[in-house]
């Protein structure tokens, strides 16, 4: 029998069934055991906030109304993002480790030691077996390494390394970002006065690494009556404390921190954080025992002007919308505040509320709103800082909450 051949009917109808096959394929689900992972919900900003004296971070989802916390090293202090937005990261002071969380998404990847466990008796005795996969000296002793105490990780502009801010000996220590090994120290030269390193920070193009040094030992003299709210008690600082206690220090060093361009001292005490207005000229410096921010020159290492803000700024932020703006949380002020400035007259416009003890401030620059940890009240606030400043909502965090990062939902986005 000769062998059949399609007529171009029969064709056509082979197409169409395959063609149907293969779109259902497609379509229908996958197998029990091998569901397709959704998609993260990546609406909103994330914002993350350290536990000091829980040992634990808060992670926010303003658009979801959800809150997360997550457990870390002890005394987490400092956050960072990795320049290509994949990572961020949290110092644990305590314990000498650096915990990562997913940048999209907010979930935790891994812990970090970033200090070699040290080489005496008792630990030699144990042997290598002993430290395999550990992370910090609190998993073993339930304290923390009182050795060198870093209260800061950077990020370097390439990503592979972070800096770490050692407090003793103290000084700026390279680690590699995957494996915590120390790849070198950063030398400054000294100052007039000893001095601490007390955070990094670089500048908007990434071109020059900007050094905070705060004076050792006593900053400020504390003033008699101590004011608070019973929950945590703070201190006001004097002002009028002698000139040689009102000083402190800040170098600017090429991006890779081996060459020093510059250097400035500033005749206040405990610089904290700053922030760059948005052409990168001006850098904004919080003095936290004072009730002032610097706006410095950075390429003239040159002060410009001291604002006048409220008493104990941790940090300032330029309005990341229109840059016309400058908030400046006032740790010590009754009644607490966001002191609101306007940068092209430095004239204070607004006092947004804050509940008590505002002690950071971070914006989301998609939606202009502010987020502050309220210190003492273990909250973080949401705040519309238009006009004269509202309210809008707020979350429970963890014991003694400082620093706060927020992460915009086009920056999550644009992840890759």
């Amino acid at each position: 029998m000769a062998p059949r051949t399609l007529t171009s009917d029969r064709l056509r109808k082979a197409w169409a069934w395959g063609l149907a096959a293969l779109t259902l394929g497609f379509l229908s689900p996958a197998p029990a055991g091998h569901a397709r992972p959704a998609a993260p919900d990546l609406r909103g900003p994330l914002v993350f906030v350290s536990n000091v004296f829980e040992g634990t971070v808060t992670i926010i989802e303003p658009a979801r109304n959800r809150v997360r916390k997550v457990a870390t090293g002890a005394l987490p202090h400092n956050w960072s993002r990795s320049p290509d937005g994949r990572e961020v990261v949290v110092m644990n002071t305590g314990s000498e480790s650096v915990s990562f969380f997913d940048g999209r998404t907010g979930e935790f990847k891994r812990h970090m030691l970033v200090a070699p466990i040290p080489k005496i008796p008792p630990h030699e005795a144990l042997g290598p077996a002993k430290f395999a996969g550990k992370t910090s000296c609190h998993e073993c002793h339930g304290q923390a390494n009182l050795g060198r105490l870093s209260a800061q990780a950077l990020y370097t502009r390439d990503g592979r390394s972070l800096w770490t801010v050692p407090f003793s000996p103290p000084g700026v220590v390279r680690v590699d970002a995957r494996t915590g090994q120390h790849l070198e120290r950063l030398e400054v030269a000294p100052f007039p006065f000893d001095t601490q390193v007390s955070s990094l920070n670089y500048t908007p193009d990434g071109k020059e690494l900007v050094v905070l040094h705060r004076r050792r030992g006593k900053s400020g003299l504390p003033m008699e009556g101590a004011t608070g709210n019973g929950t945590v008690p703070v201190t006001r600082f004097d002002h009028d404390s002698p000139p040689g206690n009102r000083a402190s220090g800040i170098t600017f060093h090429t991006a890779d921190g081996r060459r020093e361009l510059g250097r400035l001292i500033v005749p206040l005490t405990m610089p904290y954080k700053v922030d760059f207005s948005r052409d990168g000229r001006f850098m904004y410096a919080a003095y936290r025992s004072t009730n002032k921010v610097v706006e410095i020159d950075v390429a003239k290492r040159q002060i410009a002007r001291t604002l006048v803000v409220g008493e104990g700024p941790h940090n300032a932020v330029v309005d990341k919308r229109d840059g016309k703006w400058l908030y400046a949380p006032s740790f010590y002020d009754e009644p607490p505040e966001v002191v609101k400035v306007e940068l092209a007259t430095g004239k204070v416009r607004a006092l947004l509320p804050a509940k008590v003890s505002p002690a950071m401030v971070a914006q989301d620059p998609d939606t202009g709103l502010l987020y502050v940890v309220a210190n003492a009240t273990n909250r973080v606030l949401e705040l519309d800082p238009r006009g004269k400043g509202k309210l809008l909502r707020e979350w429970g965090a963890g014991m003694f909450p400082l620093d706060i990062l927020v992460v915009a939902e086009s920056e999550r986005r644009a992840v890759r």
